[in-house]
Order: structure tokens, then C-alpha cells, then sequence
């Protein structure tokens, strides 16, 4: 009989040789200081990149990013978790909806984005690109 175990479906799509690979934000490949109160550091994990993400208290992106990479709102695709603060979203080519994320949220914010800072506090996210081959 072939075994369909969810166990065996992964072990075929991932090989025999596997592996758990982790990234450590105490040790970045990369830092990035894009403006004035961002900080970016970058760790690789597998064959993802992971981010995490400070905005200082007051930023936003139309007013700090955009002038730095032009266009109308972000064109980014965004995934990620929100670990400490609140951060806005107005979705400006979308539905024009805002939404408020909480620390301790996901996201999945789409390109044609505002974002930014709420209340007094920084605003520290974890993202994750998708893995490439």
C-alpha cells in the first residue's frame, strides 16, 4: 500500500535532506537606515529574507519614504507582524480603507499604500519576503 501520511507528502517535497535553518537580528547580513528614525536589519533564513523594522514615533511613509522613491503610495507588498506599537494603513489605489494594526497582529498589505506611526510609541514589525530559488 502507498503511505499518504501528511508526513510523507513533505518529506517528498522537501528531500531527505531538509534542514531547520534560523536567523538571528543580533547578527544581521544587512543594516539599513533609509531616513531619519528607520532601522532595518535583514537576516536570512533558509532562502527567505526576514526583516525587522523600526519607524520611529511620527513617521509615515508618504511624508518621510515617498520622497526618496517617488510615486503616489508604496508599491510594496507587505507581510508581517506587528511586535510592538500600532501601526495605520490606508490602502490610497485599493478600497481607500484604513485599518489600525495592533501589536501582536498579522498583516498582508497589498501594494498602493499610505502607512504610518499611531500614538507615541515606535513601531517595530517583522517581515518576511517569499523564499527564492
Amino acid at each position: 500500500s502507498i503511505d499518504t501520511s501528511p508526513a510523507v507528502h513533505i518529506m517528498k517535497s522537501w528531500g531527505a535532506n531538509a534542514s531547520c535553518t534560523t536567523g538571528d537580528f543580533s547578527k544581521p547580513l544587512e543594516t539599513k537606515k533609509p531616513v531619519e528614525g528607520v532601522v532595518m536589519d535583514t537576516v536570512a533564513v533558509g532562502t527567505a529574507k526576514c526583516h525587522r523594522i523600526c519607524l520611529g514615533k511620527g513617521w509615515k511613509w508618504s511624508k518621510d519614504m515617498q520622497p526618496l522613491v517617488g510615486g503616489t503610495s508604496c508599491q510594496r507588498h507587505h507581510l508581517g507582524y506587528v511586535s510592538q506599537g500600532v501601526l495605520g494603513v490606508n490602502m490610497v489605489h485599493g478600497d481607500g480603507k484604513e485599518t489600525i494594526i495592533q501589536t501582536g497582529q498579522v498583516y498582508d498589505i497589498p501594494p498602493g499604500h499610505d502607512a504610518w506611526t499611531v500614538g507615541d510609541t515606535a513601531v517595530i514589525v517583522v517581515e518576511f519576503d517569499q523564499p527564492t530559488v
